[in-house]
């Protein structure tokens, strides 16, 4: 007892020379506390997850409520529930790339238990690492999406944080670098103060949808299997309209120390996304199945005033938009659809085989089947991102460039005007799949141009052509105008703002 006393002793003694906690205004409390064991800890348990220790360590959480453990070094000698092979896995500092040691029998697989650690654990010396631990999806999804129920992130430091972490964010799960950003720093001048309007979400109900931790640094197939139940959608069109509106929300005009609870969840989830970025330099592909990224990780970037995530934000050229949004080579109307082949295009029009996202190849018309599949889909997350920019203009500081017009084009045109399929020269599809090429589709004696509609009274240019009077051509003439404001993924709140701020702050 009396040796074990010594030790415990002989480790806080060590901690507070590590720290210099001494030279923080009320150590004397603070030495107080550890001395009567309130800070003390062998284990501690986070939904379900518990980390356990070879000996009593300081610990404590974090602004958001994740915990952290102080020792140089912390030695891990057990987690639960206990990685067997093959489920409730973990692992220190998850990278972007590559496998992960998470789970197996995730669809998408790349499972690959060699990344779980070796128990005991001994952390490195002198250095901040994040220990990410997951449990097995309940129920077991069918197809294995999501294979993951909740995880966690204990944080090993070599020294006591400012504070006991009461003012730290905890740092991004992800990776090498581990900031402390404190929350106190946060630029919460910069947020507007909106009256509300229609029905807003709760402060707690932003707080609490963004309160575990949102596990999502792998790319489309896989890091949908990751994304944990508890945590999040793991289709990310779902996530869009929390996303959104969570941003909205905290631009409303309620004291910012009624909105500060919300506020760090958001923003802690925003540093891991910012840090998921930068470590990958890119976002997984993932097409119609991957909108709505850049507003967290651009709100965050900005109220911490960081110019290396708002610049490389800036110049990023891989989030959904970048992908999936174009201006027609004339410069005119901005259309919705992926960059693919020309005889991928007529396999979906003809056959519905290959991607349902395909813009068409000749840059007149929405890709696809105008206004159906993804663009359905994705189209209200546009809406939400872009309302966002303009009621706070200083995000476009940390946005994509490139982007920022079409997504801002694109969102009004299908406000207001719904799909875009006219006007058209390119012959429909006539039923009759041996006809490609010869009556519609690919032009085979003008390359990179389609077999022109047989009711055209005169065809000069991709700008220069015309219809006789009362007659309406193309692909989808009878699509043109659908769907106005429509989307899966309708957001009321965010729908109630556009109506409302929108047009004023444009």
């Amino acid at each position: 007892m009396r040796e074990n006393m010594v030790s415990k002793i002989f480790t806080i003694l060590a901690l507070l020379a590590i720290s210099g906690i001494c030279q923080h205004a009320g150590w004397d409390e603070h030495i107080s506390d550890i001395h009567v064991g309130k800070h003390l800890a062998d284990s501690v348990t986070q939904y379900g997850i518990t980390w356990y220790f070879d000996q009593e360590y300081p610990v404590g959480t974090f602004a958001n409520g994740d915990f952290w453990v102080a020792g140089n070094p912390v030695v891990i000698t057990r987690i639960t529930p206990d990685f067997d092979g093959y489920d409730n896995g973990w692992e220190v500092n998850p990278v972007v790339a590559g496998k992960h040691g998470f789970q197996s029998g995730c669809y998408g697989e790349n499972f690959d238990p060699s990344l779980v650690p070796a128990l005991p654990y001994k952390s490195p010396t002198n250095k901040i690492v994040s220990v990410v631990k997951t449990k097995r999806a309940d129920p077991w999804p069918r197809n294995g999406r999501p294979c993951i129920n909740i995880a966690a992130v204990l944080t090993i430091l070599p020294k006591l944080p400012e504070n006991l972490g009461n003012n730290i964010f905890r740092p991004p799960y992800v990776g090498e670098e581990k900031p402390l950003y404190r929350v106190s720093d946060l630029r919460t001048d910069l947020l507007p103060s909106l009256e509300p309007v229609g029905n807003p979400p709760s402060i707690e109900y932003i707080r609490n949808r963004f309160s575990k931790l949102r596990l999502d640094h792998k790319g489309h197939q896989i890091g949908r299997s990751l994304r944990p139940q508890q945590s999040m959608e793991d289709y990310q069109p779902k996530n869009t309209t929390d996303i959104n509106g969570g941003a909205l929300r905290l631009m409303l005009n309620d004291p910012i120390d009624i909105k500060m609870p919300a506020l760090i969840q958001y923003v802690q989830a925003g540093i891991d996304k910012v840090y998921t970025l930068l470590d990958g330099q890119t976002w997984p592909s993932g097409g119609g199945h991957q909108p709505g990224h850049i507003i967290a990780a651009s709100l965050t970037a900005t109220l911490l005033d960081h110019d290396v995530a708002k610049t490389f934000l800036k110049q990023a050229t891989f989030f959904h938009a970048s992908n999936y949004l174009y201006s027609q080579p004339n410069g005119g109307k901005t259309l919705w659809g992926e960059k693919r082949a020309e005889t991928n295009y007529w396999s979906y029009i003809v056959q519905g085989r290959s991607s349902r996202s395909i813009m068409d190849p000749y840059g007149f018309i929405d890709g696809g089947i105008p206004g159906d599949a993804y663009q359905y889909i994705t189209s209200q997350s546009h809406k939400g991102e872009i309302l966002a920019a303009t009621l706070m203009p200083v995000l476009q500081n940390a946005w994509p460039e490139r982007d920022l017009l079409l997504v801002r084009n694109y969102a009004e045109r299908w406000v207001k005007h719904g799909v875009w399929a006219t006007p058209d020269p390119c012959a429909p599809f006539d039923g009759n799949p041996s006809n490609l090429g010869v009556t519609y589709g690919p032009d085979p004696d003008n390359q990179g141009m389609c077999i022109l509609d047989a009711r055209l009274s005169y065809y000069n240019s991709q700008t220069d052509f015309a219809y006789p009077e009362g007659v309406v051509g193309g692909r989808f003439p009878e699509l043109h105008g659908t769907k106005k404001d429509a989307g899966q993924y309708r957001c009321p709140f965010v729908a109630a703002m556009w109506d409302t701020y929108y047009e004023k702050y444009r």
